[in-house]
């Protein structure tokens, strides 16, 4: 899946060149990852050694969300939310699509909303 390939491809880069926050989109709903590389997570966000992934698509529609793997199996461990009910597959969490807010306050500070 997304994942998947997402993980082959970049997680690498990611980590050797300190990236702290990727944000996606495109997948029409909102996922977040505790900090994660090569399947091994912390359950922290304060000052964190590994990548966080944000999939900020919930501003779109509800299509196609039955066609991602990852959306029709339960989450991995690393996965701190999703927008969608495991416990009943395909059924979209409508109380929070819409768009998120990115607060940075300094160099080493900020917030996602």
């Amino acid at each position: 899946g997304f994942a998947k390939t997402i993980q082959q491809n970049f997680e690498d880069i990611f980590y050797k060149y300190g990236v702290d926050i990727y944000f996606y989109g495109h997948i029409h709903g909102y996922e977040r990852c505790y900090p994660v590389y090569q399947s091994i997570y912390e359950k922290s966000y304060d000052h964190p050694s590994k990548p966080i992934h944000i999939m900020v698509g919930a501003a779109g529609n509800v299509e196609g969300m039955n066609l991602w793997e990852e959306y029709t199996t339960l989450m991995p461990r690393w996965m701190a939310y999703r927008s969608i009910d495991d416990s009943k597959f395909n059924k979209y969490d409508f109380d929070n699509a819409g768009y998120g807010l990115l607060h940075v306050y300094n160099s080493t500070s900020l917030r996602w909303q």
